[in-house]
Formats: structure tokens, C-alpha cells, sequence
């Protein structure tokens, strides 16, 4: 049978894969063996269908590779991510709070035995007594959210309770066999002022009864003290270090400003300038990065950008979001959860860059 070559040709490309049939096969052999043309026709068509195999395997192993990069990365970056958020959140949540008077004290009473009971709210952590005058005496607080959510909670577990189950709950709490007035005060968080005065007419609050039990410290700091009546006004400082409310009512009711020295509330100027300081670097570094050309050099700008853009949040987090500090207290405890967070928020910020090159390139 006389083949017309143009059928052959549009046979090979099957022929070659060996998918024809047995007749067909046939065919295509008698007509190779006397047409050269259509044989140069199938070597050629072999060769082609050999390099686009080697050349699509090796493509298709570098796609693989670089999608099995992308996975892991995208894991670790939510990984991280959420390291970051529940870092961040605890931080915020210890960070120390400052409170009015109306957040922080329930009541304020003198008793018998010459005690001044000031009954704080039950989420307070920390009090004290800032400065006392011939006229006047200033205490503040402060707590934390984490110490406020938990005794919100405490407090609904114990608004049913009766007087024996309360009893008996405080015995357990602190492995009591009886519960005495300073069980009650304790939990309720009421704190029993005894006053004294010092050698320098001033008056002195103790949690403590007997000036003999004082420390060394402080017997040495006020000279010879004696009991006192409470014959001073008693003023609660408010988060910005001002005498906020009159507590206790035993002097004039005027407060006697010129008595206390030095600053009771200042901006934490390390810790604001330091958040400044990362803030305005890290907004020069991404400008610059923008409009350099070099894609290396615009890189290393934007990746500085992100250190000192973790840097500021990290200090802003740690802050509270409130660069205030009262009395110097809560500075100091800043300082220890900075490197930390920081650490992560800036490490969590660079993986995420890295990931979005990846999928743009």
C-alpha cells in the first residue's frame, strides 16, 4: 500500500510514544524503510522529546523546593506570631497600673485602739505612704489588669458564700485554726495605720503598732518616736502624682504643698526617649529604603526599619501605654520585659518580610 508521507507525519508524534497499534506500527515501518525523509522526520522527533524531559524535571524540582520553603516559613511565622501576641498581652497585663482613690479605697475609719483601718479595693498589689508633713500625709496604689481580672473572679466566687463558708474558706486560705482581726484585715485588704511623731514633729504611718518592732532603718531615720493621734490630713495621690482626695480629715483640710519635695509623678524620660528615639529611626529607615533604587541596599534599610519599629512597640507594650510613672516605681519594672518582647516582635516582623519576598519573587 503506497503511504502518502504527509499521513506519516501526522502518525509519528504517536508513533514515538508508542501509542499506535500494531497495524499501524507496521505501516509506519515499511514506509520508514524506503522514505528518509520521513526517517530524519522521527530522529528529530526523538531528540525533542528528550530535552524538554530533563529540562521540565529540574524546573519542577526547584518549584517543589521552593514551595516546601514556603510552608515551613509561613509555619514558623504564625508560630511566632502568636509567641508574639500572647508574650505581648501577658506583659500588658502585669504591667503596674495606677489608681484614683475611687478605684483603689473602699473606706478609711479610725479605731479603738488609735489604728486609722484604710480598706483598699481587693485588686490593689502595691501601697505606701509617699511623704508626711506637720499637716499632711499622702499614700497612693496601684495593681495590675492580670491582679484586677483575677479578684473580679474571686469575687463572684465568694458573693454566695455565708459567714461560716467564708469563715471557713479564709481558714483553709491561710491554714488557720481560727480567724482573728488581722485574718479579716488581711483578706479584705484593709491595712491598720498606727501614727507616730518624729523628733522633727513630723508624723510617721506604721503598719505597725509598737515604735519598738520599727527597724533599725527607721528608728535611726526619725530619731525617738512616739504614739500619735492622727491629727494630720490624709491625702490620696492620684495617678499623676497630685493630692486627689482627702482620706482622712485630722489637720485643716488644706495641703500643705511646700512641705514636700522633689517630683511625685514625672514622665519616664529613658523609656519615652527611647520610643522616640526607635520610632523616628525606624520611619527614616522605611523612607529611605523606599526611594533608594539598589535592591539590596533597600533591603537592609526596610529590615532596620522593622529592628527599630520592634524596639519602640516592645517599650510601648511594656510601658503599659503610659510613659507616666509615679514615684519611680514602675519604671524599674519595665526595663526586664523589654529585650525580651522586643526579641520577638522584631524577629516575628522579619519572617513575615521574608515571606512576602518569597512569594513576589
Amino acid at each position: 500500500m503506497d503511504i502518502s508521507c504527509d499521513i506519516i507525519h501526522d502518525v509519528l508524534p504517536l508513533y514515538v510514544e508508542d501509542m499506535v497499534s500494531d497495524a499501524t506500527r507496521k505501516m509506519v515501518d515499511e514506509h520508514l524503510c524506503g522514505c528518509d525523509r520521513c526517517a530524519k522526520e522521527l530522529g528529530m522527533l526523538k531528540k525533542q522529546q528528550k530535552l524538554p524531559l530533563d529540562t521540565d524535571t529540574n524546573s519542577l524540582e526547584r518549584i517543589g523546593k521552593s514551595i516546601q520553603k514556603r510552608k515551613l516559613l509561613t509555619v514558623l511565622c504564625v508560630v511566632m506570631t502568636i509567641a508574639s501576641l500572647i508574650w505581648s498581652t501577658a506583659v500588658f497585663l502585669v504591667t503596674p497600673y495606677y489608681l484614683s482613690a475611687e478605684e483603689a479605697i473602699e473606706s478609711v475609719e479610725l479605731r479603738e485602739d488609735g489604728a486609722l483601718a484604710i480598706d483598699y479595693a481587693g485588686h490593689t498589689t502595691g501601697k505606701g505612704s509617699y511623704d508626711t508633713t506637720p499637716n499632711d500625709s499622702c499614700i497612693y496604689a496601684y495593681t495590675s489588669r492580670y491582679d484586677w481580672l483575677q479578684d473580679r473572679q474571686r469575687d463572684k466566687e465568694l458573693e454566695d458564700l455565708t459567714q461560716e463558708e467564708l469563715e471557713a474558706y479564709i481558714k483553709n486560705l491561710y491554714q488557720l485554726s481560727e480567724v482573728t482581726q488581722k485574718d479579716w484585715d488581711r483578706f479584705y485588704n484593709i491595712y491598720a495605720a498606727y501614727c507616730f511623731l518624729t523628733d522633727q514633729g513630723r508624723f510617721y504611718l506604721s503598719y505597725i503598732s509598737n515604735a519598738s518592732q520599727l527597724s533599725k532603718t527607721e528608728q535611726e531615720m526619725f530619731g525617738d518616736l512616739t504614739p500619735s493621734e492622727h491629727s494630720y490630713d490624709l491625702w490620696y495621690l492620684s495617678p499623676d502624682g497630685t493630692p486627689e482626695t482627702l482620706l482622712w480629715g485630722g489637720g485643716d483640710g488644706v495641703y500643705q504643698d511646700e512641705y514636700h519635695y522633689g517630683d511625685r509623678s514625672h514622665i519616664a524620660e529613658q523609656y519615652l526617649l527611647l520610643f522616640v528615639l526607635s520610632l523616628a529611626a525606624a520611619a527614616v529607615s522605611f523612607t529611605c529604603g523606599h526611594f533608594l533604587g539598589k535592591w539590596k541596599r533597600r533591603e537592609l534599610l526596610i529590615g532596620l526599619g522593622i529592628v527599630f519599629a520592634g524596639l519602640a512597640g516592645a517599650v510601648l507594650i511594656a510601658a503599659g501605654f503610659d510613659f507616666q510613672d509615679v514615684l519611680g516605681s514602675r519604671a524599674m519594672h519595665w526595663a526586664q520585659y523589654i529585650p525580651s518582647l522586643f526579641l520577638l516582635l522584631a524577629s516575628t516582623a522579619l519572617l513575615w518580610r521574608r515571606l512576602y519576598r518569597m512569594s513576589h519573587q
